[in-house]
C-alpha cells in the first residue's frame, strides 16, 4: 500500500516523502486418470501504485512465468516466456475431462531482477509450499521490477471456443471460451523524497545533503508473495544504514504549509531522492514524529541553511 506523509522540519524545511508501500481439448493425455489437456489465454498487466508516478521500467512486464495448481495441491500448467511480447500468452492445462474446477495461480513477472536466498532459481516443478516460503534479498531494478498475482480461478472445460487454432502444431484445435486477468502487485515499498522551503524562505536558501535510514527499520529480506503478520514479525530486521542519497540538491521551490492542496503536491517540490525499494515494514502509523515499535523504519534528512550554514537533522517514521 502507498501512502504519502508531509514533514516539516524546523529552519523552515517542508519534505513530502511519498512510499508505495504481470491445451488443445482434442489432445488428450494418458487418460487413465481421467486428465485431458485444454488451452487457456491468459491476459496480465502490470498494477498501478498510488499517487507515486511509475516509470516505463516499473511498468515493464520483461518475463513472464505462470504456475497453476489444481485444488489438491497438484500441478495443473506451468508456462515461461523470457521475453517481451505483445502475442497473447497460451496455457496448456491438465485438468479432469468435463466440468467446472477450481485453479490456483501464482503469476512471477521479471524474476531476473530478483536475488533469491539460498541460490533459489525459479522452476518448472517448485510447488506451492516452496513459491510461498521464498525470499528476496536484493533487486536489481535494471531487469524490471518483482511482479506477482496469486489468484483463483473456476475454470470450465465444457466451454469450448468455436475460434480455430492456428498455432503451428495446434491446427483445427479449440481453446477453451474462457479467458482469465490478473493484475500483478509489486512485493516492495517505493520511496521518494521530495523537500520544499516552507514559511517564506527565499528560494535556493536551504540545502539537502543528505538522505538515509540510519537504524533501518526495515527487514532484512522481503517475501516474494503475502505473509501472515506473524511470519513477518518473525523476519529478522536490518541494523545497518542504508544511504538514499549523499547529494546535495539546493532547493528552489517553496510551499505554504498552511494550504494542504499545495502540501499534498509534489509538483510544488524539489525532488531529492526517487525510485528507492526497500522491503516494506509491517509496523507504522500516521504519526510520524513518534515511533510506533522498532520495526518502523526511520528516515533520516541532513540539510543546511545558508552558505555554510550548520548541518541539521530531521526525522520521520514511515507509515
Amino acid at each position: 500500500m502507498q501512502k504519502s506523509i508531509n514533514i516539516f522540519f524546523k529552519a523552515a524545511l517542508a519534505v513530502l516523502a511519498i512510499m508505495s508501500a504481470a491445451g488443445c481439448i482434442t489432445e488428450k493425455l494418458d487418460t487413465s486418470d481421467g486428465l485431458q489437456s485444454v488451452m487457456l489465454q491468459v491476459n496480465i498487466e502490470a498494477g498501478e501504485i498510488t499517487k507515486a508516478d511509475l516509470t516505463p521500467e516499473e511498468s515493464a512486464i520483461n518475463s513472464v512465468r505462470i504456475y497453476a495448481y489444481r485444488s489438491d495441491g497438484t500441478p495443473a500448467g506451468h508456462y515461461y516466456r523470457a521475453e517481451v511480447s505483445d502475442d497473447p500468452i497460451i496455457m496448456d492445462l491438465t485438468l479432469p475431462e468435463t466440468g467446472i474446477h477450481d485453479v490456483n495461480f501464482h503469476i512471477i513477472a521479471n524474476e531476473e531482477s530478483m536475488v533469491f536466498d539460498d541460490g533459489l532459481v525459479l522452476t518448472e516443478s517448485l510447488t506451492q509450499i516452496q513459491l510461498q516460503a521464498a525470499k528476496i534479498h536484493n533487486v536489481n531494478p535494471s531487469f524490471g521490477l518483482p511482479m506477482y498475482c496469486v489468484q483463483d480461478e473456476a475454470i470450465n472445460v465444457d466451454n469450448v471456443s468455436q475460434t480455430a487454432n492456428t498455432a503451428a502444431g495446434h491446427e483445427g484445435h479449440f481453446y477453451l471460451a474462457q479467458q482469465v486477468s490478473f493484475k500483478l502487485i509489486r512485493p516492495m515499498a517505493k520511496v521518494s523524497v521530495y523537500a520544499a522551503i516552507a514559511d517564506g524562505g527565499a528560494p535556493g536558501s536551504i540545502s539537502v545533503s543528505r538522505v538515509d535510514f540510519p537504524v533501518n527499520g526495515t527487514r532484512i529480506y522481503n517475501y516474494l508473495l503475502p505473509q501472515t503478520d506473524a511470519v513477518l514479525a518473525a523476519v529478522p530486521l536490518r541494523t545497518d544504514g542504508v544511504v538514499m542519497s549523499s547529494n546535495s540538491v539546493t532547493l528552489t521551490k517553496t510551499v505554504d504549509k498552511t494550504d494542504a492542496s499545495e502540501v499534498e503536491n509534489p509538483a510544488n517540490y524539489d525532488l531529492v531522492v526517487g525510485n528507492i525499494y526497500i522491503a516494506e515494514t509491517e509496523a507504522g502509523d500516521a504519526n510520524w514524529q513518534t515511533r510506533e515499535s522498532d520495526r518502523q523504519a526511520l528516515l533520516h534528512v541532513e540539510y543546511s541553511v545558508g552558505d555554510g550554514g550548520e548541518i541539521q537533522h530531521g526525522y520521520v517514521y514511515l507509515p
